[in-house]
């Protein structure tokens, strides 16, 4: 297998375990009680993925 194959592997799998991780969070926060909660799991979810910053902060209003 080339270097490139490798890298690109670990770049997949590295997505995929992102989005894995996101989907768990967005239900964990839909599952929340109290505001508190909501705001600790979506700024989880912003260190894990910034550039959904909109899609996040929406889930707390």
């Amino acid at each position: 297998m080339s270097l490139l194959m490798r890298e690109r592997d670990r770049e997949l799998r590295r997505r995929r375990h992102r989005r894995q991780k996101i989907r768990n969070l967005l239900a964990r926060i839909q599952a929340a009680k109290s505001r508190e909660e909501k705001q600790r799991l979506v700024q989880k979810a912003l260190r894990i993925a910034p550039w959904r910053y909109a899609e996040f902060q929406k889930l707390l209003a």
